[in-house]
């Protein structure tokens, strides 16, 4: 039998070993599941940017448990969807009792998990067998971003009008007042500005708002 991973990272491997595991006293369901790990996700040595790299010399697998009905009863798509989409189930519960399925290759994460009396490297997320880590760190697929775009399209199309009315930018400066009507003789010098009040030294202009 290979030897557990004691280290996280992405994995690509074949299930070794599967079954349904149902929590006592919770309705809760799982797919108890071992990979082997024939392929890890690392920067090759004198490499500088990570590669799929062959590591069935490890002899190594992974365990984890996929939770596909909850504790109340209820089906999981989060772990149920990508089952089927990249390991190939049909959605037969018989089979995953009787041991009848036959998975597709996949890949893997692998996180100490920290669940229970004590933690361990256990598999917490399946992906399809031709991706690479760090691509896909959103779980919507192309069906789900379609409907998420019908329901609050116009809802951003607004927000997007209205930043940009924010962004527009404004006319500079005050405009100048229009000439008055000329006078003969020398135009009488304008005024000069009141000066503005001293300040005490040492006050700024935060310290008098009173919140």
């Amino acid at each position: 039998m290979p030897v557990e991973l004691k280290q996280a990272g992405d994995f690509r491997g074949r299930v070794l070993e599967y079954g349904l595991h149902e929590k006592e006293g919770s309705e809760s369901v799982s797919l108890a599941i071992r990979i082997s790990a024939d392929e890890v996700w690392m920067v090759p040595e004198g490499g500088e940017e990570p590669m799929w790299l062959d590591c069935s010399g490890w002899d190594s697998c992974s365990v984890g448990f996929l939770c596909l009905v909850t504790k109340a009863g209820k089906l999981n798509p989060h772990q149920v969807d990508p089952l089927m989409k990249y390991a190939g189930w049909d959605g037969d519960f018989e089979a995953l009792a009787n041991g009848t399925w036959e998975p597709n290759p996949i890949r893997f994460s692998v996180e100490y998990d920290t669940f229970g009396d004590k933690g361990k490297f256990r598999i917490n997320w399946i992906y399809p067998f031709d991706s690479e880590p760090g691509g896909n760190l959103g779980n919507v697929d192309a069906d789900r971003a379609k409907q998420l775009k019908n329901k609050f399209g116009a809802q951003i199309r607004a927000l997007g009008g209205n930043a940009a009315r924010d962004a527009a930018p404004k006319p500079a400066g005050k405009p100048a007042a229009p000439a008055g009507p000329k006078t003969r003789g020398k135009r009488k010098a304008a005024p000069a500005a009141p000066a503005a009040p001293e300040r005490e030294p040492g006050i700024d202009e935060d310290d008098e708002i009173p919140f």
